[in-house]
């Protein structure tokens, strides 16, 4: 059973990974967090970069994200690159939206 943080205890655990609920509700509203500034900032790199650049660009990070989370594997950096990788994924959907919009003119 992996521990989540070992020091932490709380009422209510996530019954996989011994996790207090409370710190996996902090990572996804991290998620949102990021996920919502990755919408923004992969439309300024669409139109800055250009969206093909960009994808690329997007889809090279995000793998070398979940590379590094698989290859560390401790929980805080795992949760970062999780983050890390969630960035550019958006990231990424804004620019493989964008292309597809723009050739439907």
């Amino acid at each position: 059973m992996v521990h989540c943080f070992g020091h932490l205890r709380d009422s209510h655990y996530s019954s996989t990974i011994n996790c207090p609920l409370t710190l996996v509700s902090l990572f996804y509203v991290a998620q949102a967090v990021v996920s919502s500034i990755a919408f923004m900032i992969g439309g300024y790199l669409a139109d800055f970069l250009g969206r093909v650049r960009t994808m690329v660009i997007s889809a090279v990070a995000s793998s070398i994200a979940l590379l590094i989370a698989y290859a560390v594997n401790k929980p805080l950096i795992v949760v970062l690159m999780v983050l890390t990788q969630s960035f550019f994924n958006n990231a990424y959907g804004v620019a493989n939206t964008s292309i597809v919009g723009g050739g439907l003119r």
